[in-house]
């Protein structure tokens, strides 16, 4: 593991301790754009990092509420993919019902 990465993994880290008493790090991969925080509150908190460049719109975006964003960035695509949808595809059909039947094939109990 490279310094910058080591480095990039502590700055979340300390990021995250200051908004409260961490009791642990659910994700230790310092190339992660995510961190995952668990608070002694109970409160578990994920934290993305990410360039301007990469925060495009998103269905994923839909109905979040922006709390801080001195330089519009984040506001301004929260907005913008109110108006994006999902199309689901024959393909992604056939996957998850194949994922479904598996999954209730391997959680069947057979009297």
């Amino acid at each position: 593991m490279t310094f910058v990465l080591v480095k990039l993994l502590v700055i979340k880290r300390n990021r995250a301790r200051k908004w409260g008493e961490v009791l642990f790090f659910e994700d230790f991969n310092p190339t992660s754009p995510f961190i995952v925080t668990h608070y002694d509150s109970f409160i578990k908190v994920d934290s993305w990092y990410h360039s301007p460049e990469e925060v495009v719109p998103s269905i994923w975006l839909k109905g979040y509420q922006v709390l801080y964003d001195p330089n519009n960035i984040v506001s301004k695509v929260i907005k913008e993919s109110l108006y994006e949808i999902y199309k689901r595809s024959p393909d992604e059909v056939e996957f998850w019902r194949g994922k479904l039947l598996a999954f209730i094939n391997e959680t069947t109990v057979l009297s």
